[in-house]
């Protein structure tokens, strides 16, 4: 199964968008992540299924939650 992780800058947010994803039914998991793996040096990320991916986003976005971006690794690998 891939997993993806949408960044965001602060813990704050991420709790945020956790409840959010919640409310509507998708299981997500806050993780701390590499800040050298992405563009803006986000250092927490929300984990959750690939194959929900679109409905993530359209849950963040409904609720004004900004991502840094998507990150998406198969098996621990980053794709």
């Amino acid at each position: 199964m891939n997993t993806c992780i949408a960044t965001m800058q602060t813990v704050n947010l991420s709790i945020k968008a956790q409840k959010a994803l919640a409310a509507e039914g998708i299981f997500s998991k806050i993780v701390s992540i590499d800040p050298a793996l992405t563009k803006r040096g986000c250092s927490y990320g929300l984990e959750f299924s690939c194959s929900e991916e679109q409905t993530v986003r359209r849950i963040l976005r409904k609720n004004g939650i900004r991502v840094g971006q998507f990150l998406s690794f198969d098996g621990g690998i980053l794709l």
